[in-house]
């Protein structure tokens, strides 16, 4: 993130991962291709080297008519078996960013698909929003969201599964692997970025 930061003049200390740009320079650069992969895994619990083969695409969601509504994430990805993540970093929360949610999910999962293919060579799509503004739905950091059925909670289908990160709720304190890069991106302070990164060669790349 040094990089980014000097070659706009900025002070360290100014400008932090939760900057859509920043964030972007960051985790969707081809050379950063293993920091984008520790973060996936810790999120999704994808095992690293089933993300190795990872492709990132144009972030803006194709339209399947030019009357449609388009949206941009920050971070578009495949995996090599087809499944498909999103990422987007979202500072403000706002009454209707669930409706937008879904709506990001349907366009990503149904993008390139052809009308003459089989639904079964539709893939699954994971989007995933870190929120700098708290999520009002759940009391935990980290929130999974999946296609259950009411009272059993047996799957429909695996194929939407959508997380929210919520960074206003981490304590700089007992932290977990994934609160530890939660945290990273959040911060402001420098010494914080530095703990951090001590103990994680891959976080310290991102440094």
């Amino acid at each position: 993130m040094q990089d980014y930061i000097n070659c706009l003049g900025y002070d360290k200390t100014q400008l932090t991962l939760r900057n859509d740009y920043a964030f972007k320079w960051l985790f969707g650069k081809e050379e950063n291709k293993d920091i984008l992969i520790a973060l996936l895994s810790i999120i999704t619990g994808i095992k690293k080297e089933d993300l190795q083969e990872i492709t990132v695409e144009n972030t803006y969601l194709s339209k399947q008519h030019y009357t449609e509504k388009t949206g941009i994430l920050d971070i578009k990805a495949v995996l090599k078996n087809g499944k498909r993540i999103s990422i987007e970093m979202q500072n403000k929360w706002q009454t209707d960013y669930a409706k937008r949610v879904l709506f990001y999910w349907s366009k990503r999962y149904i993008e390139n698909f052809k009308q003459s293919q089989a639904y079964r060579n539709l893939n699954k799509t994971i989007l995933i929003t870190l929120l700098n503004e708290r999520f009002p739905y759940s009391d935990k950091v980290h929130s999974i969201y999946k296609l259950l059925e009411e009272k059993e909670h047996t799957p429909l289908d695996d194929i939407l599964e959508i997380h929210f990160l919520d960074m206003t709720k981490i304590q700089e304190y007992d932290l977990s692997e994934l609160e530890k890069w939660l945290l990273f991106i959040k911060t402001t302070k420098d010494e914080v970025r530095e703990m951090l990164a001590e103990k994680d060669k891959t976080m310290k790349k991102s440094k």
